[in-house]
């Protein structure tokens, strides 16, 4: 086994180990996004270990992850010979910062969202760690999410329970799963589980994007399975899918006239009065 905290990649995804409660399993979820450079065997652990509550184990994996920072960074401080320097300006910005009031509450709304929008998955978890209002929208933010990137790994239930509590993400993103080769079968089951949370009646949305860039594996099969399976695609991405042929080509060009009308269009069409 490698370093938990990235070191020797697997040779296959392995499915996350089924939690007791859809709760624990969308916990589990999350804590698998905000700490995506920790290995999910070390992230299962902590959570099982606090009880399997997500914000105490937040706060276990946030001093885990900030250990690992301040190991980092004093790695580099004495590589680059500033560790004093560093020491005495940190200093200096502590005193400078005391008195200053905290400006955060003073933002409105769809700023603070705005703000959060641009944060990395790990600063992410870093600022969630702050306060539990920064948790809270950490853990929410995933209603107003756009898109979305599934883990590799991830049981079947989870990716559907994913793709579900996504309501508004357009846009599912397949990349990390393409690192190794699917069995025969795995592939189909995974586009079975994106299909079937999209069609939650949760969603707010369709899914209209998927991205299988970097699947060096992928197949022009591949190609006509999710196309079967996905039936309100708009977009497609297969950058650097070198086994796919030209032979996918026809089927996506009928994929893409034959692809049903948006229902804004079928409203107008039966509103229209008969010629």
């Amino acid at each position: 086994q490698g370093n938990p905290f990235g070191g020797q990649e697997l040779a296959r995804p392995l499915l996350l180990r089924e939690q007791s409660t859809p709760q624990r399993t969308a916990d589990m979820i999350s804590l698998m996004e905000l700490f995506g450079h920790i290995e999910r065997d070390v992230v299962e652990s902590v959570f099982a270990e606090c009880g399997h509550r997500f914000e105490p184990a937040l706060q276990a994996l946030m001093e885990m992850s900030n250990a690992m920072d301040a190991s980092t960074a004093q790695q580099q401080a004495q590589q680059q010979g500033e560790g004093t320097a560093g020491s005495s300006g940190q200093e200096e910005e502590q005193l400078g910062g005391a008195d200053r009031p905290c400006l955060w509450e003073l933002l409105h709304e769809s700023v603070r969202e705005l703000i959060l929008s641009h944060l990395s998955a790990r600063d992410l978890a870093r600022v969630a760690w702050a306060s539990k209002d920064f948790a809270w929208r950490v853990r929410n933010g995933r209603v107003n999410a756009r898109s979305l990137i599934i883990p590799a790994g991830i049981s079947l239930a989870g990716i559907l329970g994913m793709v579900a509590g996504h309501p508004n993400a357009r846009a599912v993103s397949l990349v990390r799963w393409g690192a190794a080769e699917l069995r025969e079968g795995e592939f189909g089951t995974l586009l079975a589980a994106v299909s079937q949370g999209a069609r939650s009646s949760r969603r707010l949305v369709r899914v209209e994007a998927i991205s299988l860039r970097g699947w060096t594996h992928a197949t022009d099969g591949n190609v006509l399975q999710l196309l079967e399976a996905m039936t309100h695609l708009r977009e497609l991405d297969l950058s650097d899918c070198c086994a796919v042929t030209d032979a996918a080509l026809g089927p996506l060009s009928r994929y893409a006239r034959e692809a049903p009308p948006d229902a804004a269009a079928q409203q107008l069409a039966s509103a229209a009065p008969a010629q």
